[in-house]
């Protein structure tokens, strides 16, 4: 019975979760010197960014880095795993503007077919 829920669920992961009505939008993911174009992408705050345990000197600089979390199905990137510290850039279009954020890859994993990262935005040029 396993199987069949895990292919409901990967059924469910794009028509549910990562509908792009409710949840995500569709946006050109760049990574790793490869385009992955008009995906479904969840991209939420992180709230717990862990801010407190920043060190000392970071507080000094006064540098807090915006951390925010990717969703996305595993087979829109083709399969390919984002590797801590690679470097990702998400390209939206908003009412025909195209905007772009770099992001450092902090942590990603892979369950069910989605993953889910934490990026930290790249600040700056």
């Amino acid at each position: 019975a396993m199987s069949g829920f895990k292919d409901m669920l990967n059924r469910d992961i794009r028509n549910v979760f990562l509908n792009a009505d409710e949840y995500a939008e569709k946006c050109t993911i760049l990574y790793d010197g490869e385009a992955f174009r008009s995906i479904a992408v969840s991209l939420q705050e992180n709230a717990d960014s862990g801010r407190q345990n920043r060190t000392v000197q970071d507080h000094a600089q006064g540098l807090y880095r915006k951390s925010k979390i990717l969703l996305c199905a595993a087979a829109d990137l083709g399969g390919m795993h984002l590797e801590k510290d690679g470097s990702l850039e998400i390209i939206r279009i908003q009412d025909g503007v195209r905007f772009s954020e770099k992001f450092t890859v902090a942590a990603s994993s892979c369950e069910m077919g989605m993953i889910r990262a934490e990026l930290e935005a790249v600040e700056g040029p």
